[in-house]
């Protein structure tokens, strides 16, 4: 599983984790957890 710290809640969407979802990834580095 990836935590990321965003403007929005992606942990949420954690179940669902897409690119579209993940572009945080471009913005905060993801941590696996």
């Amino acid at each position: 599983m990836f935590d990321c710290t965003c403007t929005f809640d992606c942990r949420q969407t954690s179940s669902a984790l897409t690119i579209e979802q993940f572009q945080c990834t471009h913005l905060h580095q993801p941590v696996k957890i």
